[in-house]
């Protein structure tokens, strides 16, 4: 049985460049990069043209770019570093934020920083000036705010908020791990504006990440240790990984509109027809501005993690959310901040396209995805389960 593979929010497969580039690296660019050795300096150049792929994708400067172990790395990084570095009192954060950004805001709480939550609309994006206002209200140190929400997909308003807190000099952490290969512009303007990038999401491997910042804003390091990453993230990088990142960034900066327009008309065409031959569905942002290759839906009396479940036994990967957050029987953060009980919020499930993903793929999931949510619901009836 081929398996159909929906789950690229949660992680993508390496892209052949990616995993051509790891084995060069540690084949030839084994040595420590900050050495000054020949085989340091050619460690060195890895890392230097990972970090202008990277930089040409973000469409930033070559020297805001400074690497991590991963997002959730790269989380810590950006909020404990900005936070610490200035003087404000509080943290401003969205509701809609990953579980990585929530553990670093909480870890910003034990150092006496006031935390201050912000809902998104039942819709599930963040009115702009409701948020600015929250920020505007007390001494705030830093904001985050997501780009694009790893669940729903919907694209939140960073560039207005970014505006507006720039104006002020309050520094805003953007996680844009899912905007890559999916959005035409990954991270707002502004030099204030901190971003967050990973490896794994766009054809890299687990265990690189980035934090996206100008080179004159200071940072207190997170890590310290060493001098490395311009003084802002001490020890040696893990460099194959991050040639890896390189490649993959290169590989998606090379590709324009096409994949993701091709994404959006694939999703836009499952999900009209699936509307149409299945029953008690809720797609969450259908009429907004989301990631072209992000499908969330509700199921009504179904839990989200069964359909998980029996799509496996069939051979398609899908989720019930973000996967730092699946295997626990609690719902959605996102979904209970925008207003669903947590009953309904058990019902969410989550289809994410890659650039590969074809239209015959999605004509069988949708397929089974019908014969299985009717096999479910009808289980439930026979067992009183509703």
């Amino acid at each position: 049985m081929r398996r159909i593979y929906l789950d690229h929010n949660a992680t993508s497969p390496p892209l052949p460049e990616a995993r051509a580039l790891l084995r060069q690296v540690l084949d030839t660019g084994w040595a420590n990069p900050a050495s000054a050795h020949l085989e340091g300096r050619q460690a060195r150049a890895f890392l230097d043209t990972a970090r202008e792929q990277v930089a040409r994708l973000a469409r930033v400067p070559v020297t805001s770019i400074f690497f991590t172990s991963g997002g959730t790395e790269a989380a810590h990084a950006a909020l404990h570093g900005a936070a610490l570095a200035g003087t404000g009192e509080q943290i401003v954060f969205s509701g809609l934020e990953h579980a990585a950004v929530r553990a670093a805001v909480a870890g910003l709480a034990e150092r006496g920083f006031r935390l201050v939550e912000v809902p998104p609309g039942r819709d599930g994006v963040m009115d702009a000036q409701r948020f600015i206002s929250a920020c505007l209200a007390g001494d705030t140190a830093v904001a985050a705010l997501i780009r694009a929400h790893n669940e729903t997909g919907l694209v939140q308003p960073v560039q207005a908020v970014a505006d507006a807190l720039g104006a002020h000099g309050i520094p805003l952490v953007v996680d844009a791990v899912q905007a890559p290969g999916r959005l035409h512009s990954i991270l707002p303007h502004g030099e204030h504006v901190l971003g967050l990038l990973s490896a794994h999401k766009i054809g890299g491997l687990p265990g690189a990440g980035t934090v996206v910042a100008a080179a004159d804003r200071p940072m207190v390091p997170f890590l310290g240790g060493g001098e490395q990453e311009r003084r802002r993230r001490g020890g040696t990088p893990p460099l194959a990984l991050i040639a890896a990142m390189g490649a993959a960034a290169a590989h998606v900066a090379g590709q324009g509109s096409e994949p993701r327009e091709r994404m959006g008309r694939l999703r836009d065409e499952f999900e009209e027809e699936l509307l149409h031959e299945a029953e008690g569905i809720e797609i969450l942002g259908r009429e907004m501005a989301r990631l072209p290759n992000t499908c969330a839906f509700l199921v009504e009396g179904v839990p989200g993690e069964d359909v998980v479940a029996a799509l496996d036994m069939v051979g398609v990967a899908v989720s019930s959310g973000s996967a730092c957050s699946t295997g626990s029987a609690r719902p959605s953060e996102s979904l209970l901040a925008m207003g669903y009980d947590r009953d309904r919020a058990r019902g969410l499930v989550r289809l994410s396209l890659g650039s590969g993903t074809t239209r015959a793929e999605m004509d069988h999931v949708r397929e089974v995805l019908v014969t299985v949510l009717g096999r479910l619901r009808r289980y439930g009836a026979a067992s009183g389960v509703s």
